[in-house]
């Protein structure tokens, strides 16, 4: 049998403690959930969670950044295999179907607020946010160059209005009890921009 090597044992463990840590987040939340509930659900120690990750916060910033790439890289795929004429409905559908999922609505909303709080975490939150505008404005600049439609104004400044009207729109929407128009306002913005 072959030796697990230093690294992908650390690997391993990383990525229990963050498949224990998305199911208590999900079910308790950030703040309602220890690190001793995390280590105990993964099996570990505090020490192997401290060797991985400084504090819960930076748990759940790995997920997100996680779930972000993965999102962003389905968004890519979506455009490079759409024709031209396809992709805004392409785009719509695949809006309604990815931009709903609780967890990761609550878990960026939990961040934020802690971010807000703890002047310790804020510098930390505001480069996540900056990595995931740049990666929005890389989706727009191909969007809108398979469209072959010029941006009103610098993608990075779009992303950030449309990222904050995302995260706005997705965490209203949970709070009202679902809400089917979320799409349809991010849509309506998208549509005046490529007329």
């Amino acid at each position: 049998m072959k030796k697990t090597s230093r690294a992908q044992s650390q690997a391993q463990t990383r990525e229990h403690l963050m498949q224990a840590a998305e199911k208590l987040f999900s079910q308790f939340g950030l703040n309602g959930t220890s690190i001793d509930k995390i280590v105990a659900e993964a099996g570990f120690t505090k020490g192997a969670f401290y060797s991985n990750f400084a504090s819960k916060e930076d748990l759940m910033l790995a997920l997100l950044d996680r779930h972000k790439e993965q999102t962003f890289a389905q968004m890519h795929e979506l455009i490079n295999a759409t024709k031209k004429e396809d992709l805004v409905g392409a785009i719509e559908n695949w809006l309604k179907y990815s931009s709903g999922d609780k967890n990761w609505v609550l878990f960026n909303a939990e961040l934020e607020i802690n971010a807000a709080r703890n002047p310790d975490f804020t510098d930390v939150y505001r480069q996540f946010m900056d990595v995931q505008y740049e990666r929005l404005a890389n989706s727009l600049d191909a969007i809108f160059a398979k469209l072959e439609i010029k941006l009103p104004m610098p993608s990075l400044e779009l992303a950030r209005i449309l990222k904050r009207h995302i995260h706005s729109t997705s965490l209203n929407a949970l709070a009202c009890g679902g809400d089917e128009n979320q799409t349809n306002d991010i849509m309506a913005l998208f549509a005046a921009l490529i007329k």
